[in-house]
């Protein structure tokens, strides 16, 4: 299962830091979406409506999975890229 939520971090100097909201309203989406088992799911994310125009550079976002049956088991899934223009 996983969430609408996600971390962003910017990659300086070798160290991968928080990208900081723009709004001083920090929301957390209490919504849960199951994932069978050897299946996909495709999921668009708008993070400027979160962290605004981002810089050039190295990025990564990183969305928290969490198994049906046992919730103390704990993925992460990492997608980084880079902003080049």
């Amino acid at each position: 299962m996983f969430g609408e939520n996600f971390a962003l971090k910017h990659e300086i100097s070798g160290v991968w830091s928080n990208v900081p909201m723009i709004n001083s309203v920090s929301s957390v989406i209490l919504i849960g979406y199951q994932l069978p088992p050897l299946s996909h799911r495709e999921k668009s994310i708008n993070w400027e409506d979160w962290h605004g125009h981002l810089k050039h550079g190295k990025y990564r976002m990183e969305i928290q999975v969490t198994s049906n049956n046992d919730s103390d088991i704990e993925y992460f899934i990492i997608a980084d890229f880079e902003i080049s223009e």
